[in-house]
């Protein structure tokens, strides 16, 4: 049997309509989100398609990270309920960075890096933002 994940990127039309009804529903969990942290100065968000669905001009800053594709695939794969076949149509849906988008970037950040370097630029990059 095919997954839903399977099924949806193998299916424009399955994939937006299921879009239609998870984006309503993940547009309220993030309002609730950030009205129960309101008094928090900063707030990270993980949006994979936050360029596909044009929500970078909703944000403040941008972190972007990279990564070789050898590696991108190889944690990819890892993840249960990943094959080469989902994940070759999932990067089909993703846009690539332009030098049109690249100037909504606030920090572009290669995840090959070790993290505690990793960890270095993202303080860094906050005590920089963060009045």
């Amino acid at each position: 049997t095919k997954s839903l994940g399977e099924h949806v990127f193998a299916n424009k039309k399955a994939l937006t309509k299921l879009e239609e009804i998870l984006h309503p529903i993940i547009r309220r969990n993030l309002k609730r989100f950030l009205a129960n942290n309101d008094k928090e100065k900063i707030a990270f968000f993980d949006i994979p398609l936050l360029f596909e669905k044009k929500l970078h001009k909703n944000y403040n800053f941008i972190i972007y990270t990279t990564i070789d594709s050898k590696t991108q695939k190889k944690r990819v794969l890892e993840r249960t309920q990943m094959n080469e076949d989902k994940y070759e149509k999932i990067l089909k849906n993703q846009t690539k960075m332009t030098e049109k988008l690249k100037k909504f970037v606030s920090l572009e950040l290669n995840t090959n890096q070790e993290k505690s370097d990793l960890e270095i630029k993202i303080k860094k990059f906050i005590r920089n933002v963060v009045v």
